[in-house]
C-alpha cells in the first residue's frame, strides 16, 4: 500500500539509536529530518507503537518492523529514561 511504502521510506532514514524526530522533511524527491526533537509523547509515540502494531497484523512476518521497534525500545531506554 500507499502508507506502508511511505514508511519504508522513513525508515531508511536509519538512526543510530533507533529514534526518529517528530518531523520529517519531504521533498518529493528525498526525505531528511526536519528537526532534532525526539519524543516518546506528544507528537511521536505513535510512530514507535505503529511499528509494533504493523507486525503485529501481519501475522509477524515482517521482522525489519519489529527490529526497528526493538531498536527504538533500546533508543529511548538509553536516550530518554532517566533516574532521578
Amino acid at each position: 500500500t500507499i502508507a506502508m511504502r511511505a514508511l519504508d521510506e522513513v525508515l531508511k532514514l536509519q538512526t543510530d539509536s533507533g529514534l526518529f524526530p517528530t518531523f520529517i522533511h519531504n521533498t518529493k524527491q528525498t526525505l531528511s529530518f526536519g528537526n532534532s526533537a525526539i519524543s516518546i509523547g506528544a507528537m511521536g509515540d505513535s510512530f514507535y507503537e505503529y511499528l509494533l502494531k504493523i507486525w503485529l497484523q501481519g501475522g509477524k512476518k515482517e521482522s525489519k518492523y519489529r527490529e526497528m521497534y526493538d531498536k527504538a525500545i533500546d533508543g529511548i531506554m538509553d536516550k530518554l529514561i532517566f533516574m532521578s
